[in-house]
């Protein structure tokens, strides 16, 4: 009887170093991950391209919906869809913001597309440590944005 608790203790007590070996190990995992990220705070808010007329990605827009609501003050109902009242604030955006977003095109009016400057620059103001810079060269083929290649 003794031998088997001594065994269930010794037995119990190799499972325990175990998973203490094992978590040790991970969290010494999760420390070097970390360290790899230090400094950057957030991701990419919106990551694809919205244009009017596009069968646009709903979750994208809403989020665009949001922003604009936040950041404009704006009252635009948030159903994800690229409607006139979202493309009119995207355009009024592009006009407070125009020589980072229609500037580097050479294009004096805003369009409501969102593309790489727009897209850019409600990245940065959602995520400032972000600091996402200009591409280039950018480049308008019959009055459209084109991308950098």
């Amino acid at each position: 009887m003794v031998k088997k608790i001594m065994l269930m203790v010794l037995f119990t007590s190799l499972i325990i170093n175990s998973i203490n070996t094992v978590y040790a190990d991970e969290l010494a995992d999760e420390e070097e991950i970390l360290e790899q990220y230090e400094g950057v705070v957030c991701n990419e808010y919106l990551t694809k391209y919205i244009r009017f007329g596009w069968n646009n990605d709903d979750s994208e827009v809403l989020k665009l919906q949001e922003f604009l609501n936040d950041y404009l003050g704006k009252s635009l109902i948030l159903n994800g869809h690229y409607n006139l009242e979202t493309f009119a604030a995207v355009k009024e955006f592009q006009g407070i913001f125009k020589e980072e977003i229609l500037s580097p095109w050479g294009l004096e009016e805003p369009t409501g597309f969102v593309y790489i400057t727009t897209k850019r620059k409600v990245n940065n103001l959602y995520c400032p440590e972000a600091n996402i810079p200009i591409p280039s060269p950018l480049e308008i083929h019959d009055g459209y944005p084109l991308a950098p290649r």
